[in-house]
């Protein structure tokens, strides 16, 4: 998806950006009740503004009704904001006063000066901003600009919650707000592509179905009706502090922090700090109703996460899980043929490893390194490729870094590549390649169907061709496969393609064919 920011933004990222404007998660549901503030280990804590309506000409922005005053609210509450050291915060739109006039953002830029300098300010915009005199003034934007077509929408990827604010203004100073078809496009996208975390959305607009409300409400929440992570939605517009609920997703209604519609409501912001399972959110009256002023609402949700795992089948059938992405390296081959193991395993108390270059029965005690890795260096080995694995508190697993499997008939292990010098005979090299058939018959002796495979010289049918068969055998608990994957260690048993095609290149073009042999465990090969 172009122009569409991935990169996670770290904690020290997120402090120094002084900059202003702007295993799968599965949710099953979301509840209120009141509490009190709980500090988290992992806490993203960001101070809720919105409806400022902020004017260059004081006079002018101040509401005629109830004697407010934004532009002294502002400076008050920003005050405030900054002994509180937040992580960030977020304005959900109506920044400015009626028209958005560029006296406007110029004057809100001053007075968000002070929170700039110990925060990033990432500002939405409302139907009484103006797109392009916003941008005019706030040049740059903290968090991530997506790549919405005549839309100002930010992105802020957090290591355990991912927010996102979206752009609902319409007309200038007209009360109704739309998402439109690319904005709804894009979080479609992006909702698809952003399952692991739960996601927090804030537009400005109110999401019922009136004239003065977000027009496509209805499909923003038919947008999110199939992605479960999305957890809650913050929003304005109506002068009101409210918290309810729709299809399981929690909706949050701001208070102003310009002027109420009525006498009942707050004036003032929200202090909130989200957790994986929640967030406090802490209502700051500075004038209008107070009766609420730093009373605590936790809205909490539960949720599933689903971890993809590689299933480690073992002799001890025990179950490993591999982490998504682990910038662990295992094995490291080194150039004197030394060769270091690692593996990564935070609750154990003993590990260790066997490879076949081992006396059968021994082990190599492996040493706990920081951030839980294990690991210990082996060599020289001969060249070729050797079979490994390791035993975690008494359970046998391959290597769950190494894509390279060695498949066995019960187990598996892994592969180390040793290369030689000069190069083994069946190590990559530039020269004319065969082909590898694989063809399958049934056996008389054991009763199953067997594949054998036959190797064809890349210029074998334009000379005179002497046709014969070789047999490959193999100890009772592997398989066909994994011998044919299986890189000569020992050239008179074992032969692959790449052998084959180098030998072919020096001397008599043949074509070969063998065949997987199971043997007894003394080594006698059931014949067919």
């Amino acid at each position: 998806m172009p122009g569409l920011y991935h990169q996670p933004i770290r904690r020290r990222e997120f402090l120094k950006t002084s900059l202003l404007a702007g295993v799968t998660v599965v949710v099953h549901g979301c509840r209120t009740s009141p509490g009190a503030s709980s500090s988290a280990e992992n806490e993203i804590h960001l101070a809720l503004l919105s409806d400022t309506h902020i004017g260059g000409d004081r006079e002018r922005a101040k509401d005629p009704r109830g004697g407010f005053d934004p532009w002294e609210n502002l400076h008050r509450v920003a005050a405030d904001i900054v002994t509180r050291s937040p992580r960030g915060v977020v304005l959900n739109g109506d920044a400015a006063s009626r028209e958005g006039l560029v006296a406007d953002y110029q004057e809100l830029k001053i007075l968000l000066e002070p929170l700039s300098r110990v925060a990033p300010v990432y500002i939405g915009l409302g139907n009484h901003d103006h797109r392009e005199n916003f941008q005019q003034v706030f040049t740059s934007a903290p968090g991530l600009k997506a790549d919405v077509r005549n839309h100002h929408v930010l992105v802020i990827e957090e290591s355990f919650l991912h927010f996102i604010v979206l752009d609902s203004l319409f007309y200038v100073n007209k009360s109704e707000g739309l998402l439109g078809a690319h904005q709804r496009w894009w979080l479609t996208e992006y909702l698809k592509t952003h399952t692991d975390k739960p996601i927090v959305l804030f537009v400005h607009h109110t999401l019922g179905d009136g004239d003065g409300d977000l027009l496509d409400a209805d499909r923003l929440f038919g947008i999110i009706r199939p992605h479960r992570q999305v957890k809650a939605i913050f929003y304005g517009h109506s002068h009101m502090w409210d918290i309810s609920e729709r299809q399981g997703v929690k909706l949050i209604n701001l208070p102003a922090l310009g002027y109420n519609f009525s006498k009942d409501q707050p004036v003032g912001w929200v202090d909130a700090r989200f957790r994986r399972n929640g967030v406090d959110l802490t209502l700051n009256a500075i004038a209008g109703n107070r009766a609420q002023d730093r009373q605590t609402n936790r809205v909490t949700w539960t949720y599933t996460v689903k971890i993809f795992v590689l299933l480690l089948l073992t002799s001890g059938a025990a179950l490993a899980q591999t982490p998504r992405i682990d910038p662990l390296v295992s094995p490291e081959v080194q150039s004197d043929r030394r060769v270091t193991f690692r593996v990564r395993a935070t609750n154990a108390t003993e590990v260790s490893l066997f490879g076949d270059w081992m006396i059968p029965e021994t082990k190599q005690n492996m040493t706990r390194g920081e951030q839980s890795v294990w690991s210990t260096t082996v060599g020289p080995l001969e060249p070729g490729l050797a079979i490994y694995s390791f035993t975690i508190d008494g359970v046998t697993t391959p290597d769950p870094v190494n894509p390279r499997i060695k498949l066995r008939a019960r187990t598996s292990a892994s592969l180390v590549d040793v290369p030689g010098s000069p190069p083994e005979l069946w190590e990559a090299r530039d020269v004319p390649h065969g082909t590898v058939e694989v063809n399958w018959a049934k056996s008389k002796v054991t009763g199953d169907t067997r594949a054998y495979h036959a190797y064809i010289p890349p210029v074998y049918a334009l000379s005179g061709v002497v046709s014969f068969a070789r047999q490959q055998r193999h100890g009772v608990r592997l398989d066909g496969r994994g011998q044919s994957q299986l890189h000569p260690r020992q050239p008179d048993r074992r032969e692959t393609r790449g052998a084959h095609d180098h030998r072919d290149a020096m001397g008599p073009r043949v074509a070969i064919q063998w065949t997987a042999i199971k043997q007894h465990g003394d080594g006698r090969a059931l014949p067919d």
